[in-house]
């Protein structure tokens, strides 16, 4: 739990200030005028939100997105992240519209780049996670083997090599001759005696 905590604010801050860079710079401002023309009124707005909350926002929704990413990793929880995440992007868009209404400006696209960085970059975080040895043990044996055997492989104390290779295996095959001519007969209490003798 704590390492996902810190995880989720490393992800947080290097997306705030990778988007910070981007707003601050100037590389989106084409992009984000043309979403603020699309959503909003700035012209007739008497009050803007400033560029501090603005970063604040764009931290809180990243450390948001990539707690959230990070916490639901399994597939099914991916899928209903993805929907829960395009949703929050559209809420951005109704939130400027909203805000324009009251002649409040509220920039958008730093809050929806915040949103797709901190996916992509949980979800970066995880495909690394999951070439990691332990993952791999958790993957193949977790419910497989006693709680003792399962500690005694991810520890190391049992050696596993994880790559595929090919084996040669014999296989010794006992039979009886001509059993199917034992269940025909009308005795099948001494044809168990007799399977059970032979082994």
């Amino acid at each position: 739990m704590k390492r996902s905590l810190i995880t989720t604010f490393v992800i947080g801050a290097v997306v705030a200030i990778f988007v910070g860079v981007l707003h601050a710079t100037k590389a989106i401002a084409g992009f984000e005028t043309g979403v603020a023309r699309l959503v909003a009124d700035y012209a007739g707005a008497t009050r803007v939100v400033g560029e501090k909350w603005q970063y604040v926002f764009v931290l809180l929704i990243a450390a948001g997105v990539a707690w959230l990413s990070l916490r639901n990793n399994a597939a099914a929880g991916r899928s209903r992240n993805y929907l829960l995440f395009g949703s929050l992007m559209v809420e951005l868009l109704v939130l400027s519209w909203v805000c324009s209404l009251y002649r409040v400006f509220f920039q958008p696209v730093p809050c929806i780049f915040a949103v797709a960085l901190a996916v992509a970059g949980a979800e970066g975080w995880i495909a690394f996670l999951r070439k990691d040895r332990s993952y791999l043990v958790r993957a193949i044996f977790a419910n497989r083997l006693s709680k003792k055997e399962f500690r005694r492989v991810s520890n190391g104390t049992i050696p596993f090599d994880g790559q595929p290779k090919a084996y040669e295996a014999t296989v010794v095959v006992c039979d009886i001759a001509n059993r199917h001519g034992f269940t025909t007969d009308s005795d099948p209490a001494g044809f168990a005696e007799t399977m059970a003798r032979d082994r």
